[in-house]
């Protein structure tokens, strides 16, 4: 089953929508720049109404290893995605297991082989084109022929301008471990749409079970 993870959680309410709706991966994102950035004392409401109900991803950008540490212990996060250009060894050194983002560069083969460790915190990779790119995830040619043909040892999630119309053909091709949205779902930055998180969701699952061709 490909898994869901809902980014970008402003509020308990979007947490209950998106845990309904099928997702069992839940983004809350701490890095400043962002419009979904949040509070601890936000996080720590979303983080009491998950529960266990979900995995919760505290999201952080080249932000200081004290800091990440001190959000990640006060809300007990269950994993910590590094979406910047932190080092293995930073991520060595992060209080929970890591999801880190790797921009879908020429460059991304070495740099997952560079994150394939043993014994490594890295447990997942995240895929997504680069902002100033202004691409969708889809619309990666190149990158996902190398996907296509790759056997990478990390599960992996892929995002980028997903959406409930673009969701099902690239879960049925590619079979990543996960997919991660956040404005592809929301009405406004930060406030998820119902329908659009229902739809996405939905997609997901009939793609999951239709064949493939992953391989």
């Amino acid at each position: 089953m490909t898994h869901i993870k809902i980014c970008g959680i402003t509020t308990p309410g979007d947490a209950d929508l998106a845990i309904q709706a099928g997702a069992t991966f839940i983004g809350l994102i701490f890095a400043p720049q962002s419009p979904r950035c949040i509070t601890v004392p936000q996080a720590r409401q979303i983080r009491e109404q998950i529960g266990e109900r979900a995995q919760v991803v505290g999201v952080f950008q080249n932000q200081a290893a004290e800091a990440i540490q001190h959000i990640s212990t006060q809300l007990n996060l269950d994993l910590i995605q590094l979406h910047g250009q932190e080092t293995p060894d930073f991520c060595q050194a992060m209080p929970r297991p890591v999801i880190k983002m790797l921009p879908t560069t020429d460059e991304a083969q070495t740099q997952v082989n560079n994150l394939i460790q043993p014994d490594s915190n890295i447990q997942y990779v995240l895929f997504e084109p680069p902002k100033a790119s202004g691409q969708a995830i889809t619309e990666e040619a190149g990158f996902l022929k190398w996907l296509r043909s790759s056997k990478i040892a990390l599960p992996y999630f892929l995002a980028g301008k997903l959406s409930p119309d673009n969701i099902g053909p690239l879960v049925t091709a590619y079979r990543p471990f996960g997919v991660d949205v956040a404005g592809g779902v929301e009405s406004v930055p930060g406030v998820k749409d119902p329908q659009k998180v229902r739809q996405f969701c939905q997609a997901v699952q009939l793609a999951t079970v239709s064949e493939g061709v992953y391989g």
